[in-house]
């Protein structure tokens, strides 16, 4: 994937998942001048423009994201893109073939969904992406629930999603022991499988971050693979390697990737005028940090020293991040700002994009941040 999307992404991401609310077609375009390569801020701009009704827009917007995306080695979220900006502007036939040649000449990951997707010919892909419905959803909302019917296979095309399986109670235990495993793009959830039985679900889904998914209903499974039998082995095969990749990240507990989602205590140094007045100093918590910057968000009480949030941007900072017997540093600069109302107290959350490091400065930053959040 390109070194510079790896960077832009963990601030970029922000914007689309909700975080950051930004409903200017003009301020998003802005973040766009910024970030011009970057799939996930094109597709929340084309989101944005089809909300009001600006279809032109839209339809151009999904079709540049979803050539952005295959080009950045991302499958599912391009053929999202692409079905958004045909529903749009209807492709003619030899449209729709060059855009299947050019999945086939790109290059992805090995992953259930990848493996998937890209292993169906071209009828195949159609019937299966006609089929398909894309869902935004929030963090903190519930997909599934214990004995829900298990009526749909659900894509992950983005964010994380947390995968809770009670196990029956063996003689002589009192509580119910439970499994849980995260799950996030390229991962796929909900028991369809066999189709002849009527399954209820063993699970609770739960999004711990916003998601986007591509769902299609158990219904209109059954209707593809009679009509195309080798989808339904494909089927088989996507279950069984999510299977064995679900055991395996079970044993190990959560991924250390997504932990660089969790808050860590640091201190910004924000320079509004180059160096030549003191630097307004600020406290407060990351909301994801990763080598590339991060969203770092005010404290209340901190955020009264920042008048006016737009001369802050673009200005120079400094990121510390202390810990007990040692303070790492970090420079960069503000990329975007924005208010915030959390439980009635006004914050401030800032865009911080990290300044290019060495390998081992990058190495010891994340490392360093897993300390940190292991010491909370």
């Amino acid at each position: 994937m390109d070194k510079d999307f790896n960077r832009q992404r963990s601030i970029a991401k922000h914007i689309i998942d909700g975080t950051i609310a930004i409903d200017s077609v003009d301020e998003l375009k802005s973040m766009l001048t910024i970030f011009p390569t970057n799939p996930l801020l094109h597709a929340a701009y084309a989101d944005l423009a089809f909300n009001q009704k600006a279809y032109d827009k839209a339809a151009s917007s999904f079709a540049h994201a979803a050539e952005l995306y295959v080009n950045a080695g991302m499958l599912l979220p391009g053929i999202l893109c692409k079905l958004l900006h045909w529903r749009l502007q209807k492709p003619s036939q030899q449209q729709a073939r060059q855009f299947f040649a050019d999945l086939q000449n790109a290059e992805f990951t090995s992953s259930p969904v990848n493996d998937f997707l890209i292993g169906l010919t071209y009828p195949e892909l159609i019937a299966v992406t006609n089929r398909v419905a894309r869902l935004r959803i929030p963090a903190g909302k519930i997909i599934k629930k214990i004995g829900d019917p298990e009526d749909a296979l659900y894509l992950l095309s983005s964010g994380t999603i947390k995968e809770t399986t009670y196990i029956p109670l063996r003689p002589g235990e009192t509580t119910q022991p439970k499994s849980s495993v995260y799950l996030s793009e390229n991962d796929v959830f909900g028991n369809v499988y066999p189709f002849e039985e009527e399954l209820r679900s063993q699970s609770f889904a739960e999004c711990i971050t916003a998601v986007e998914i591509a769902k299609i209903t158990r219904k209109r499974l059954i209707e593809i693979c009679r009509k195309h039998p080798n989808i339904a082995r494909a089927m088989m095969n996507l279950f069984n390697s999510q299977a064995k990749i679900v055991k395996g990240r079970a044993s190990r507990g959560v991924r250390r990737v997504d932990r660089h989602n969790l808050p860590i205590r640091m201190d910004v140094d924000i320079f509004t005028n180059g160096h030549s007045r003191p630097a307004i100093k600020v406290h407060g918590f990351s909301r994801d940090i990763s080598v590339g910057g991060v969203c770092f968000v005010v404290e209340s009480e901190s955020s009264d020293s920042i008048d006016d949030i737009a001369a802050i941007k673009e200005a120079d900072v400094k990121v510390w991040l202390p810990g007990k017997s040692l303070t790492l540093s970090v420079v960069g600069k503000v990329v975007w700002c924005s208010r915030l109302d959390q439980k009635n107290a006004k914050s401030i959350a800032i865009g911080i994009q990290f300044k290019e490091m060495t390998p081992k400065m990058g190495g010891m930053l994340v490392v360093f941040a897993d300390v940190l959040f292991e010491g909370e």
